[in-house]
């Protein structure tokens, strides 16, 4: 049995009451942690478009801060399908195609050993564009594309 029909295996037949809390409980650790936990003030600020005291007072300000997180991770959540569904329709087509892929990959890796070594300068490479969060409509209106933006970022690439 191969690495991956043992993965498969162990997903199709693993017990899900068990990987459900361990799944919440990575997610709190690495939401609670030191580098994430401090940036929440400031998105649901900015996803809302409401203050820390406007909240402090209550009313319709919290359902409109929880109308902002829910926008933000739908945005999110909709990047990583979308990448999840697309990565998973190419499998199969770069396991048929691994000696071309191979191949091809070979000329990318020469080519950017030239682009490094600085034989070869595409003036494209020396141009800078950048994708503006800030340019967002702050509130629920932004929250949509600023979660999009946000899965972008943290994709692994």
């Amino acid at each position: 049995m191969s690495v991956a029909e043992h993965a498969q295996q162990v997903i199709t037949t693993g017990n899900l009451l068990l990987a459900m809390p361990v799944a919440v409980a990575a997610g709190f650790i690495s939401f609670a942690s030191p580098c994430v936990l401090p940036l929440v003030p400031g998105y649901l600020s900015y996803v809302s478009g409401v203050s820390g005291q406007d909240v402090e007072r209550g009313g319709k300000e919290v359902g409109r801060v929880l109308a902002g997180v829910t926008l933000f991770v739908l945005g999110f959540s909709l990047v990583f399908v979308a990448l999840g569904a697309t990565l998973g329709a190419l499998t199969s087509w770069l396991l048929i195609n691994r000696g071309l892929i191979t191949r091809v990959a070979g000329v990318v890796v020469i080519v950017m050993g030239l682009f490094l070594a600085g034989v070869v300068k595409p003036a494209f490479l020396y141009r800078e564009r950048r994708l503006r969060a800030d340019k967002l409509p702050s509130g629920p209106a932004g929250a949509l594309p600023l979660g999009m933006v946000f899965g972008l970022g943290w994709t692994p690439f």
